[in-house]
This record gives C-alpha cells, sequence and structure tokens, in this order.
C-alpha cells in the first residue's frame, strides 16, 4: 500500500450563501487541506471566517468566473508534487451525510489498482435508486463529491477548459476510460447533490410524472455546445455513449418547449450553443 497519503479538497463557489458552511463541514473535517476556490465577484472571504479555527482552509479569489474546468487544474497542478495524493472536488450546493465521506477515503488510501476517480452515489432529483452492487465500474460520472487520482490528472493532461462549465466531467472521464484508467462508483458511500432547479410534472405525451432541471438560458448555452462538442471529440471510440449525447439535445430542446418558464431565451441561447460550436467559440461565453 502506498505511503504518506494525502487527500485534498476543493469546493468551487460562485455567489454562495451561508448554506455553503454547513456543507463545507460534512467534508472539511476528513481532509489533510480544503481549497475554496470563489468565482464570485465579490470577495467573500469573511463568510469562511469561523472555519479558519477547525480547519486547514486556503480561499481563492480572482474577481472573475473561471468556470469549473480551469479551477480543477489549478488546484490539482498545485499537488503535483505531493506524492499518492487524491483530490476530492465538491460543488457549493453538495454535502455528505454522517460517516459517508471516511468510506470512500479508506478505499482510495488502500488501492493499489489504476483508478482514475473513485465517486459517491449521487442522489439527485434524478437518480435514488442505487444498483444492489456496491462498486461500479462506469463511463463517467458527476463532478461533486469525487476523489481524483492526481497522479492519473498530470498523466492525463487534466480537465479539457475549452468546456469552462458542463461536460466538463463526462470529458474528464472518457479521456480516463480511453487511456485505461477506472472510474468507480461506490454505492455505499452516498452524495446529496442539487441539480438545476427541478420540478415534477407530468408528460404531455406519455402521460407518466417527469423530472424537468429548468436550467437557466446561460447553462443550456453551455450544455448544448458541450454535448456537441464532446460527441465530436469521442464519437469514433464511444460512438454509442456520443450518439446517445447528441439525442438528448432533442430530449432538451422538447423539455423547454413544453414544460419549462423563459423559453424564448432558452431558445435563442440554444441555437447559440449550436453556432458557437460549428464556429469553434469555446471556454467562456463573456469572452466573445
Amino acid at each position: 500500500m502506498p505511503q504518506n497519503i494525502k487527500v485534498y479538497g476543493v469546493v468551487i463557489l460562485f455567489n454562495p450563501n451561508v448554506d455553503v458552511i454547513d456543507n463545507i463541514k460534512s467534508y472539511a473535517q476528513y481532509l489533510d487541506k480544503l481549497f475554496i476556490y470563489d468565482n464570485s465577484p465579490i470577495n467573500n472571504l469573511d463568510l469562511f471566517q469561523s472555519l479558519y479555527t477547525d480547519f486547514e482552509i486556503e480561499y481563492i479569489h480572482n474577481c472573475n468566473n473561471d468556470g469549473i474546468s480551469k479551477p480543477l487544474n489549478i488546484i490539482s497542478k498545485k499537488l503535483y508534487n505531493t506524492e499518492n495524493s487524491w483530490l476530492l472536488t465538491m460543488d457549493q450546493d453538495s454535502s455528505f451525510p454522517d460517516d459517508s465521506l471516511p468510506k470512500m477515503i479508506d478505499i482510495a488510501k488502500n488501492t493499489t489498482q489504476n483508478i482514475g476517480i473513485f465517486s459517491p452515489f449521487h442522489k439527485t432529483a434524478l437518480n435514488k435508486n442505487k444498483s444492489k452492487l456496491t462498486i461500479e465500474a462506469k463511463m463517467t460520472v458527476m463532478t461533486s463529491g469525487n476523489l481524483l487520482n492526481i497522479a492519473a490528472h498530470k498523466k492525463i493532461g487534466g480537465f479539457d477548459e475549452k468546456y469552462f462549465i458542463d461536460c466538463v466531467d463526462w470529458e474528464y472521464c472518457l479521456k480516463l476510460n480511453s487511456m485505461g484508467y477506472q472510474v468507480l462508483t461506490l454505492n455505499n458511500v452516498e452524495l446529496n447533490h442539487g441539480l438545476g432547479i427541478p420540478f415534477k410534472t407530468t408528460s404531455l405525451i406519455r402521460r407518466k410524472k417527469i423530472v424537468v432541471l429548468n436550467h437557466n438560458h446561460i447553462r443550456r448555452y453551455y450544455i448544448t455546445r458541450n454535448k456537441l462538442l464532446i460527441s465530436s471529440q469521442y464519437n469514433k471510440k464511444y460512438p454509442k455513449r456520443c450518439r446517445r449525447y447528441l439525442y438528448s439535445l432533442i430530449k432538451d430542446l422538447k423539455k423547454i418547449v413544453l414544460y419549462e418558464d423563459t423559453k424564448v431565451i432558452k431558445i435563442i441561447f440554444f441555437i447559440k450553443g449550436i453556432k458557437d460550436f460549428i464556429f469553434k467559440n469555446f471556454g467562456s461565453i463573456n469572452k466573445y
């Protein structure tokens, strides 16, 4: 078993409120150090002062929204000189119940296999039923709550910063799989994870209950553009999965038209996402 294994963490914030403190407390105690990367336009350091007495914290704020992929790369690269380290990646709306996280950390510290990510079971509005398997190999998982193998991050070249937000996690996982690393979900480890602004409704076609995530127009832009991007990048390696991504865009548009609010602006940004993919405008929407 590798010696001197360290487990660090990063939580990426955008205009956080006081609720994020309790979320952080659910996992900070199990980490050697937590990086708080704040994408907000204003400095929120005062919000986290109470955490400094109990945890090893480093607050990072540069008055700019760097998205998801860039902060994850910045923090991961800070750890390149540490041996056998793992990085817990958290969203501000995610938390671990009880002592769930230590189970995953213990497994990561004792693994000798070629694992790129250990992921918890993400308990969301769309995902409530677990597999009966304790450990599952996956092609992709969501970013929040994962333990990233820092050595693997370095070897595969990190996260693709063209994605900015949305599909960042899918692309990273597909890259891990394509380079021989496993992505494993531990179904006995749960993460409470927010996802969009979900609501339940009845399908107008099949008359069954469905969940609509109701993402805002900016998220709709990134989701559309980046599903096209990931499909173009990985179609040869994973054609069935990429066809599923493309088909999901049709379902996304149908839900916007039939169920979601602010339909017009979402459709405009859906189309803009397609156009920017075609003309290769990637990264942050604010840069062009």
